[in-house]
């Protein structure tokens, strides 16, 4: 008998790879879908189901972290629950509503602390006892947080969106250009996504609709991240009109970069450079044609008063013989160049005051200056 005659081993099925089901979400309120994959709303993080299907599914409710999360989910207390618990509010309930979000709307534009704004609440109730608005205000740290991350931040997303989303039938208005570049936020690498597009009755908007944290810095890393949450915005890469970052091989490089990447899907969008340091570089050479060095000027000036109490006392008296209000000397930081511009502009405004100081020391002061 022929060897190969005998049993064979019978082949492996392919793997029948599982599509994203809508049903699914009306077991399982906390999932949504993420490209190709699908994302727990509890603790933000996606996971694949592409093999698994709805066995994967219900692995993840089943999981502990995921169990831990409903739990925390059940006992924090949701906005509602501050507001009362009619089902309508009346015109007095909508006054503190708004009277509480207009107060972390502030806070959260100043950039004050959620300790200060709890405080100032508790103080205008004492100072306008009269005031039905004033003393049902109430806004712990807790709360406010809830505000700024539910109600505002939603919100400040939402509402360009839905006007770039009109765009779909008046297409000038839904052509929007990108802008990113890395943050380092200790040891964390973060690119923020701005988005600017043009509305014909306001004019050239910017809203930032997203940030996420990338280690690596690569070009594809960066393309993906952005490609991904563009298209998670509703958005489409071919209304990209112009991508802006820094002046990198990784942001504009001619073989490899993530505009390169983008250019690949979208092969109208423009290169558009770091305006800031444009803006740096053709003043760096301007300030080459000078007579004296500027930032020279501006390091010598501080020094000279920086750790001199004697001499700011002296600067004072000057201030008040010009008529000046007296303001402080700032320093240039040369590792910031964005500290330069500042520094020259306070110089200006106080040279009268600072002239005529130097004039009544014609023997010490530095021969730079």
């Amino acid at each position: 008998m022929d060897e190969l005659d005998g049993p064979t081993t019978p082949s492996k099925k392919a793997k029948r790879l599982n599509k994203y089901r809508k049903e699914w979400a009306n077991t399982f309120n906390w999932l949504a879908k993420d490209n190709q994959k699908a994302r727990c709303k509890l603790f933000k993080k996606s996971f694949s189901f592409i093999y698994g299907g709805l066995g994967d599914i219900k692995r993840q409710a089943e999981g502990s972290k995921h169990k831990k999360h409903e739990i925390v989910l059940k006992q924090n207390k949701t906005l509602q629950s501050f507001l009362g618990r009619e089902e309508v509010m009346d015109s007095q309930q909508e006054k503190i509503l708004a009277s509480e979000v207009a107060n972390v709307y502030h806070t959260v534009k100043h950039a004050h602390s959620y300790n200060s704004l709890y405080c100032s609440s508790q103080l205008l109730a004492v100072m306008y006892p009269d005031s039905n608005i004033a003393t049902k205000t109430r806004l712990g740290r807790t709360k406010a947080s809830m505000i700024a991350f539910n109600v505002l931040a939603p919100f400040s997303v939402e509402s360009p969106l839905c006007e770039l989303s009109k765009g779909v039938f008046l297409e000038f208005w839904n052509f929007f250009g990108i802008s990113t570049d890395a943050s380092n936020h200790r040891s964390a690498k973060l690119f923020p996504i701005l988005l600017r597009y043009y509305v014909p009755s306001e004019g050239v908007k910017l809203f930032l609709l997203d940030y996420f944290e990338d280690p690596d810095e690569s070009a594809n890393g960066i393309y993906t991240n952005l490609k991904t949450r563009i298209q998670h915005a509703g958005l489409l890469l071919n209304y990209i009109s112009c991508y802006s970052a820094d002046n990198a091989n990784v942001d504009f490089g001619r073989l490899h970069s993530v505009y390169q990447l983008l250019y690949k899907e979208n092969n109208k969008v423009l290169a558009v450079g770091c305006p800031a340091h444009m803006v740096n570089n053709s003043v760096k050479n301007a300030l080459a044609k000078c007579r004296f060095d500027v930032e020279t000027l501006i390091l010598k000036t501080f020094n000279q008063f920086s750790s001199q109490a004697k001499r700011c006392k002296e600067l004072k008296d000057f201030f008040n013989f010009v008529d000046l209000e007296y303001k402080t000397i700032l320093s240039h930081v040369p590792t910031r160049w964005l500290s330069l511009f500042p520094a020259i502009e306070r110089l200006l405004n106080i040279f009268p005051a600072i002239k005529s100081y130097f004039l009544s020391q014609e023997e010490t002061i530095p021969i730079a200056l």
